[in-house]
């Protein structure tokens, strides 16, 4: 599985972003991402984040799964919870643009 999450928006307008395929990571840390992956798809829609709040982040994660691909892009404010364990594992691999 191939993915790319990028963090944008906030007070700062800073942009945090990675790639990575899980071919090329340890077997555990890949495991785990491909579990987040496969319970945030029950809960996260392709549909675009709200644009009208100021000072909030958007997360955009762009998905390869062996051909399967999804696209999300969700606000802060309607990141469902289920979706957060995914969030927070992306937040600890992404860096500063």
């Amino acid at each position: 599985m191939k993915l790319t999450f990028i963090e944008s928006g906030g007070f700062a307008g800073r942009i945090r972003r990675f790639e990575l395929d899980t071919d090329t990571m340890p077997a555990d840390q890949a495991a785990q991402l491909c579990d987040l992956v496969a319970h945030a798809r029950k809960h996260l829609t392709a549909t675009a984040a709200n644009t009208t709040s100021r000072d909030s982040l958007t997360f955009e994660w762009q998905i390869d799964d062996n051909g399967c691909r999804d696209s999300w892009l969700v606000g802060e404010l309607e990141m469902p919870q289920d979706a957060w364990p995914l969030l927070e594992f992306c937040q600890q691999l992404a860096v500063y643009t």
